[in-house]
C-alpha cells in the first residue's frame, strides 16, 4: 500500500476513533477532571483503535500477539502519558496565557457554552500532537513492513 493512502486510511480511522473517544472524554469530564477523564476514554479508544488499525490501516501487514502488546504499550504511553499531561497543561493554560484564545474561540461560537469551546479546544489539540507520534511509531515499530522485519529478524510468536 503507498504512504499516501496509508496516511488517508489512517485518518479515517483516526477520525473514527477520535469522534467515540471525545464523546466518551465529554462523557467522562462531567465525573471527573479534564486529566482522568483523558485516560479513561483514552483506554476505550484505544483497545478500538487496535483493531480497526489492524483491519483497514495495516491489514497487509502480519500481526501477532506481540504486535498487539506493543500496540498497547505504545499507544497507552502516548495516550496515558503525552497527552495527559497535555490536557493538564492546555487546561492549566486555559486559565493563563491561553484564556484569549479560548475567549474568542468563544466569543465566535458564542452558542456554545464556554466549558465546552475549551474542553473540544483542549482535546483537539492534544490529539493532533498524540496522532501524529502515533501514526510515526505504529508504522515504524507495531505494523512493520515486511522488509522491516526482515532486517530486525523474525518476531518469537509470528503467524507462520
Amino acid at each position: 500500500m503507498k504512504t499516501n493512502q496509508r496516511i488517508g486510511i489512517f485518518a479515517l480511522v483516526g477520525v473514527a476513533n477520535t469522534l467515540f473517544d471525545y464523546i466518551l472524554f465529554m462523557i467522562f469530564a462531567n465525573f471527573f477532571n479534564n486529566a482522568l477523564a483523558s485516560v479513561v476514554s483514552a483506554t476505550f479508544a484505544m483497545v478500538v483503535a487496535f483493531f480497526l488499525h489492524k483491519k483497514f490501516t495495516w491489514g497487509d501487514r502480519k500481526t501477532s500477539r506481540t504486535s498487539m502488546i506493543q500496540f498497547l504499550v505504545v499507544t497507552a504511553s502516548v495516550m496515558w502519558g503525552l497527552r495527559t499531561l497535555l490536557i493538564w497543561g492546555l487546561t492549566e493554560a486555559s486559565v493563563g496565557f491561553m484564556a484569549p484564545l479560548y475567549g474568542f474561540a468563544h466569543f465566535i461560537l458564542r452558542f456554545l457554552p464556554y466549558d465546552f469551546v475549551v474542553r473540544t479546544g483542549i482535546f483537539a489539540i492534544a490529539t493532533l500532537a498524540t496522532l501524529t507520534v502515533n501514526y510515526i511509531l505504529y508504522n515504524k515499530v507495531i505494523f512493520r513492513s515486511q522488509k522491516e522485519e526482515s532486517n530486525a529478524g523474525p518476531r518469537p510468536d509470528a503467524a507462520k
